[in-house]
């Protein structure tokens, strides 16, 4: 099949792409990540050993092991980066999978960055002739040759066309969807190898790696960002305060993407120091977060600070100045939920509102992808986050750290072998993220007060339901807890 029919492929997308890979290739490839990774594997055990003897030490010994930690940890984000875009985006996905990876991985390989040397712009000419059938001097009446920015998949440029319109062009970097096929293919020989060890089926890595595949195929893909751009464009059309840049058509193909360029300071600028429209921009930033996750089911799934602009327009007639914007950039990566999965994350949610952490379990366990758990570690699990939100809720909801908490329930997940779906792990990492840089911005920020009212627009129920939990908690006996019968059968349930 061609590059299309695999991008459009069905559940088994990645198993396809590695069927038809040349084995002289794959053992190739195979042959150069292992000179790559070697210094890692070797060092491994020697870390490990390190940390655990200074670990039991105070003082210097103590600090000689998170040294040599750093360093290591420094040296397989240099190998990652080394390794290709696959790797990189493999590390930066991991990174949101604390379900599945240890603390001291997560914290690490949150600070991956994908920085890559940019192409040339003879390869960048390239890309636009074989996708338009034109020169970048016949499509543009300036260009500018030098990338604004260049990621593991893509660069941008900034140029404007023949109409006078400034724009931002981005194109792929040369063999970059040949590069990700191929190292997909070794990871997917490697998940099924993993997946075959004793106690390690509850992990499913085959079926993580199918959506990390899919999500990196359709970012090389950018007619998928185009159209994610044109449904964002949609979605907040009614908003004066978030904007996204529109798609240029009709110049628009798999490799390259004409948008157009939306001025901006970059937000990291407010959150390195005080500003008076701080406040504003944590509540407008939270705000269009809930809008994406709890009514549009459109999420963009990459908001890093470096992703969003701000921008304080002045009015034409009076020459004020109009409330703050924020500019989205970089939508290729977008998270959607089915149907029924959007109404378990719904209950979920509202789970964590109520402050009702057995309910929330038994939802978790009941659409678990996986779980490797007998019915007494499920009722520990239960109990586990039953004490989990019994803490939350002696607190005001104003003041609970959602962050911490959606962080400990994703512990309990890994702790407890319970293998929940990817896009629920993406959404909730999403969520830990932005509510610490809304903290940022303003620390009495909190998402759970923020989330209510888009809660209740979905969910008439919910606030019936909070009024039954609060009442379980003063009069046990007269509202019995929930049991696994309160959680709805749905079509398809085993």
């Amino acid at each position: 099949p061609n590059e299309q029919a695999i991008l459009e492929a069905g559940g088994t997308m990645v198993g396809h792409i590695a069927r038809r890979q040349s084995k002289g290739r794959l053992i190739l490839r195979i042959l150069q990540l292992g000179v790559l990774f070697m210094p890692i594997l070797i060092t491994t055990p020697i870390v490990t050993l390190v940390t655990r003897v200074t670990g039991s030490n105070k003082g210097s010994g103590s600090m000689i092991g998170t040294v040599v930690e750093d360093l290591w940890w420094a040296m397989v984000q240099h190998v990652l980066q080394l390794a290709g875009p696959c790797w990189v985006k493999f590390g930066q996905w991991a990174a949101t999978r604390p379900d599945l990876f240890p603390p001291s991985f997560i914290d690490h390989l949150s600070t991956l960055h994908s920085h890559v040397h940019p192409h040339s712009v003879h390869a960048t000419d390239r890309a636009i002739r074989n996708s338009f059938g034109n020169t970048i001097e016949e499509l543009f009446l300036s260009f500018e040759p030098y990338a604004l920015a260049s990621g593991a998949i893509a660069q941008v440029h900034r140029a404007v066309t023949q109409d006078g319109q400034v724009v931002v062009v981005k194109v792929l970097h040369p063999h970059v969807l040949e590069s990700i096929m191929l190292d997909l293919s070794i990871m997917y020989i490697g998940a099924r190898v993993v997946n075959a060890l004793p106690g390690m089926r509850w992990l499913s890595l085959p079926d993580s790696l199918e959506d990390f595949g899919r999500s990196m195929l359709l970012q090389a893909d950018l007619r998928r960002e185009a159209l994610n751009l044109v449904k964002f464009g949609k979605n907040f059309a009614q908003s004066s305060q978030i904007a996204v840049p529109r798609a240029v058509y009709p110049l628009i193909s798999r490799q390259v993407l004409v948008e157009t360029f939306e001025p901006g300071v970059s937000i990291e600028r407010f959150l390195e120091r005080s500003h008076p429209l701080n406040k504003q921009l944590a509540k407008l930033g939270l705000d269009a977060y809930m809008k994406m996750m709890l009514v549009d089911n459109f999420i963009h799934s990459d908001l890093h600070p470096g992703n969003v602009l701000v921008r304080t327009p002045v009015d034409d007639f009076t020459g004020e100045t109009m409330p703050p914007q924020l500019v989205l950039l970089d939508v290729g990566l977008v998270t959607e939920l089915s149907e029924k999965d959007s109404k378990n994350f719904h209950a979920l949610f509202g789970a964590v509102v109520r402050g009702d952490g057995r309910y929330g379990a038994m939802l978790m366990i009941k659409h678990a992808r996986e779980k490797q758990c007998t019915p007494e570690e499920q009722e520990k699990f239960k109990s586990a986050m039953g004490q989990l939100f019994a803490e939350v809720g002696a607190k005001k909801l104003s003041d609970v750290d959602v962050g911490a908490l959606l962080g400990n329930i994703l512990s309990l997940v890994r702790t407890y072998r319970i293998k929940i779906e990817s896009n629920f792990a993406t959404l909730v990492m999403g969520t830990v993220v932005l509510e610490g840089l809304g903290r940022q911005l303003d620390p009495d920020l909190n998402l759970l007060t923020a989330a209510v009212p888009f809660l209740v627009r979905n969910d008439q129920g919910l606030l019936m339901n909070m009024a039954k939990e609060y009442g379980r908690r003063l009069f046990p006996g007269v509202f019995p807890p929930p049991t696994a019968a309160d959680i709805p059968i749905e079509e398809g349930d085993v």
